[in-house]
């Protein structure tokens, strides 16, 4: 029986050869030109947002996921210093509260609102930046996303007011 301190009913362990092997295998299996961004949200799902988020990196990962600012704010301050211009995609809603701190972070966001791109059209034009973004389309849920006929509309009024259609 191995010395597990056995307070808690369970017992997380991350492992980087496995982190390693599984990122090495899926990046050979995607190809070259396939960028590779693993979700660390809700604290890694658990495993703790900073060492998954370092073992992703170190193992060959592109950029991280996460769901909400405040994970990729947490990934800005505590990521050692050689991966802090690692890209990261928000990949929830972002409040409009929140949308200038998050592109001053340099993160990628998800975006499938006109309130949104009016809001990221005011940033740009007051801190002279271009935000970039990634457009959420409704496949079926009919929860969140762009519907296909508005997509064009949309991506055409984004262009215009200088945000960067990434994905």
């Amino acid at each position: 029986m191995s010395n597990l301190n056995f307070k808690h009913l369970s017992h997380v362990e991350l492992s980087g050869e496995a982190i390693t092997a599984n990122i090495s295998l899926l990046k050979k299996l995607c190809g070259k030109n396939v960028l590779l961004a693993p979700p660390v949200k809700a604290n890694a799902y658990g495993h703790g947002l900073i060492q998954a988020a370092s073992l992703f990196i170190e193992a060959g990962a592109d950029w991280l996921c996460v769901n909400a600012r405040f994970e990729a704010e947490i990934l800005r301050k505590n990521l050692p210093q050689k991966y802090k211009k690692v890209p990261i995609l928000i990949m929830g809603y972002t409040p409009l509260s929140q949308l200038e701190s998050a592109v001053e972070l340099g993160c990628r966001l998800t975006v499938y609102n006109k309130e949104t791109i009016s809001a990221l059209k005011k940033i740009a034009k007051k801190n002279r930046v271009r935000p970039i973004i990634h457009i959420k389309v409704e496949t079926g849920n009919h929860r969140q996303g762009i519907y296909p006929d508005e997509l064009i509309p949309f991506i055409k009024e984004c262009k215009k007011n200088n945000i960067i259609v990434e994905g």
